[in-house]
């Protein structure tokens, strides 16, 4: 199963993951991640924790391009050949991510889902 991690700053992460667990029930695969006091190199640590052993593939949500969370996360996917990461977080994508996570490729996964978020930003 692809897994997801959504690592925020402070509680906006926890706060997605709650709403996606009230519209989906409880989900399994889908670990939600703060940078709350958290120094860089502890932050790399929580991060590779929550990511976990290699294998089918895990996708990071962050929501800040440039933040600590977001520097962090593409540090990792470049160890990882199994880690994308997807910055500009927000509840479509990630309902998106949780209901085709199973019949959908990675890669295929990973450019569906920011394709939800990006349709569902309207001005």
């Amino acid at each position: 199963m692809i897994r997801g991690v959504v690592f925020t700053h402070d509680s906006l992460g926890e706060a997605f993951c709650e709403s996606v667990g009230s519209f989906l029930g409880p989900q399994e695969g889908l670990v939600c991640l703060s940078n709350r006091n958290l120094s860089a190199e502890q932050m790399m640590e929580a991060l590779i924790a929550a990511v976990g052993p290699e294998g089918e593939g895990v996708v990071i949500f962050s929501a800040l391009f440039g933040g600590s969370c977001w520097q962090t996360s593409e540090r990792l996917k470049r160890e990882r050949s199994d880690v994308r990461h997807i910055t500009g977080v927000n509840l479509a994508m990630l309902l998106a991510f949780m209901n085709k996570r199973e019949e959908t490729a990675f890669d295929d996964l990973v450019e569906m889902v920011t394709g939800y978020g990006h349709r569902g930003i309207k001005p």
